[in-house]
């Protein structure tokens, strides 16, 4: 009886201690799961800081800038076609010469004695072939010796043109009106020239161009007639207005590069050919509109979407927003549908970023002035 009395207390006890136990155990669980979920909660609502632009709108490229040297609509280098004793030299370097002018006269002697050797010959062929046309036309001659009398006058004709014209080339003259940018050295009175010899070049300076290149991705926002400002240093000026006048259909094969040449009226006399020039491109008008940086574009199987913020920005909410892109250069990219002017898209942070989440954003400035 005694040894029954024992074992129940034993039992007991235990059964005291293991209701103890889990009693303790569950108080302790359930103070550990509420901490945890107010931390939870107070995770999700503690807004993230990223950074972001207020959306404007802009130039996917605002303007194609390059270099280039200045160039006279009209370059012509004079090369001499006479041959023989210089007697006059009258042009300098630096000077204005009007289409015509007499730059070189060269002794015209042997020229002159030419033309009257071929006069003679001609007007006897001539003479010649009026007599043998009046004596066919009395049957007294054969059509072969009126054939061979016209064919003589011919020829006498045409070489008396051609001894004209060598006299006329030993005066040269300017072929187009501009100034003169080289003069040979040796183009003096009394030094003697020969055909082919380079003797001066001059440079019609009323209008200039000058030729710049650019790359692939410039060329698709220009087109002939854009608008664009060339600075020359030697004219401390505003920019002069200019126009693309061409675009070459090409690229160049050395460099890649799309050559394109700028036109202007010039209104700065110290202006010279081969100058420096720096030239500044409007693009066209349909690369504007709603401009964010590409690191705002997010992509995913539904398409490219960026991230704008409802609310304060300093306290709203992230909001998914899907878009339709157009041009881009560069971190520039023009957005075609789903953004309005005013609203603040996101730039950072956005990997771990969701719909309905809290941020704080910093707006760092306007897109279209940032970018």
């Amino acid at each position: 009886m005694m040894v029954n009395l024992k074992t129940v207390g034993v039992l007991l006890a235990v059964t005291l201690l293991l209701s103890c136990g889990r009693g303790d155990t569950d108080g302790w669980s359930a103070a550990t799961g509420d901490w945890a979920q107010e931390r939870a909660a107070d995770a999700r609502e503690a807004p993230v800081a990223v950074e972001a632009l207020e959306v404007t709108r802009g130039s996917i490229l605002r303007s194609i800038e390059g270099s280039g040297t200045v160039r006279g609509e009209t370059e012509v280098t004079v090369i001499s076609e006479a041959r023989g004793r210089i007697e006059e030299a009258s042009f300098e370097l630096g000077q204005l010469v009007q289409e015509g002018d007499i730059l070189v006269r060269v002794d015209d002697t042997i020229a002159r004695l030419n033309v009257d050797e071929a006069r003679e010959v001609y007007e006897s062929a001539r003479l010649d072939l009026e007599a043998t046309q009046r004596r066919f036309d009395a049957g007294s001659a054969s059509q072969a010796d009126l054939t061979r009398a016209r064919s003589t006058a011919n020829g006498a004709q045409a070489r008396l043109e051609v001894a004209r014209k060598a006299l006329r080339d030993q005066t040269v003259r300017a072929p187009v009106s501009g100034y003169v940018a080289s003069r040979a050295q040796d183009i003096s009175r009394g030094n003697n020239l020969e055909r082919g010899v380079p003797i001066a070049r001059i440079v019609d300076l009323d209008f200039l161009r000058v030729e710049v290149s650019v790359g692939e991705r410039e060329l698709q926002f220009l087109e002939q007639g854009a608008a664009a400002a060339v600075t020359v240093a030697a004219c401390r000026s505003e920019p002069y207005d200019a126009l693309v006048f061409s675009i070459s259909a090409g690229a160049d094969e050395r460099t890649g590069s799309y050559p394109l040449v700028v036109r202007w009226e010039n209104r700065c006399e110290r202006i010279r050919s081969g100058m420096s020039a720096a030239v500044r491109i409007t693009p066209r008008n349909d690369s504007e509109g709603i401009i964010v940086p590409s690191s705002a574009i997010r992509r995913d199987s539904e398409g490219s979407y960026v991230f704008v913020v409802t609310g304060d920005p300093r306290g709203g909410v992230a909001e998914r927003r899907g878009v339709v892109m157009g041009d881009r250069l560069g971190d520039r990219v023009l957005v075609l549908q789903g953004l309005q002017e005013g609203e603040v898209v996101l730039t950072s942070g956005l990997s771990t970023l969701r719909t309905g989440q809290a941020v704080d954003a910093t707006v760092l400035g306007r897109s279209g002035d940032v970018l």
